[in-house]
């Protein structure tokens, strides 16, 4: 019986699947492939993203491709390679959505290899370039922990603009 329940759910899962719009899809893989990686599981997270840029990598939106290069360079199965991956994808897009954590994880990377001035410099950038980003708090507590103070960016204001004069 609880083998028959097993399969209603799988096939449920396989007909909800169908529903999903392409777009839909797409973003599921990736998404998936996040999840084997928070289970430890980076063969298959590795897989699931080689397998969407050979299936879905030509209809990514710019988004999307962006999404999919940062897991694939964070999966990379050899480090340098990942971090080859890394810089070129911030070279590529240096102001994209998945940049800060690229230069996050980038930061940690250099962190552990006792690259602490290259440290520095990828936090630091984080929180200039990216000061609502979701990694501003790592970086400001990495960079906290080793005494190093860095300024808020200037908050940019408008110019007021002047009404013209009646004449």
């Amino acid at each position: 019986m609880r083998a028959l329940r097993c399969m209603g759910v799988a096939w449920l899962a396989v007909g909800l699947v169908g529903f999903l719009s392409p777009r839909d899809a797409r973003a599921q893989s990736l998404h998936l492939a996040e999840l084997f990686a928070e289970q430890g599981r980076l063969d298959d997270a590795r897989a699931e993203v080689l397998a969407w840029f050979e299936i879905r990598g030509q209809e990514a939106t710019p988004t999307e491709l962006q999404h999919a290069l940062w897991l694939r360079a964070r999966f990379a199965p050899d480090a340098a390679e990942g971090a080859r991956e890394l810089e070129a994808f911030v070279r590529e897009y240096p102001a994209g959505p998945f940049t800060a954590r690229a230069l996050a994880w980038m930061a940690a990377a250099a962190a552990d290899r006792g690259g602490e001035a290259r440290a520095i410099e990828l936090y630091t950038r984080v929180l200039r370039d990216f000061p609502e980003s979701d990694r501003v708090a790592e970086a400001r507590d990495w960079l906290k922990r080793r005494g190093v103070v860095v300024e808020a960016p200037p908050v940019e204001e408008e110019a007021p603009v002047e009404e013209p004069m009646p004449v």
